[in-house]
């Protein structure tokens, strides 16, 4: 298991800024898909996503995505820091 694994254990720790992260771009797609899954299911909120262990690996994809958002971010804001450098 790796620090970004979820367990029953982990789920009611505060969640990490890498959480936090995941939980909003997840709530923002399922704003932006209605709530339904592709065949009509509603999708859980965040919370509950993250607690089923049956999600586990769409929770480790969150995770991974909001990750490479933040090493993006990182990696501009150093870009733009050397560019504009006095």
């Amino acid at each position: 298991m790796n620090a970004t694994e979820t367990t029953p254990e982990t789920a009611a720790q505060p969640p990490t800024a890498l959480e936090r992260l995941a939980g909003a771009m997840y709530t923002a797609y399922c704003a932006a898909v209605g709530g339904k899954a592709f065949n009509g299911d509603p999708l859980p909120d965040w919370q509950n996503f993250r607690a089923d262990p049956f999600r586990r690996e769409q929770y480790q994809g969150w995770i991974a995505a909001a990750a490479a958002i933040g090493e993006g971010t990182h990696f501009v804001r150093v870009q733009a820091r050397q560019l504009y450098r006095p």
